[in-house]
């Protein structure tokens, strides 16, 4: 069952990374900056994305 929601969530980074990640400098974030704070919640929870 994990297995099946980390390789959907592998998946779906991706497509909703690349988005945000363009909005990044326009905000004055670098990308890590963004990504950590998008994801904040789940840094807390100690889930792990894939870096940008």
């Amino acid at each position: 069952m994990i297995d099946i929601i980390l390789k959907a969530l592998q998946e779906l980074v991706p497509l909703v990374e690349k988005p945000f990640l363009s909005v990044a400098p326009r905000v004055g974030l670098s990308e890590e900056e963004l990504f950590r704070y998008l994801f904040k919640e789940d840094f807390k929870k100690g889930v792990c994305y894939p870096q940008p």
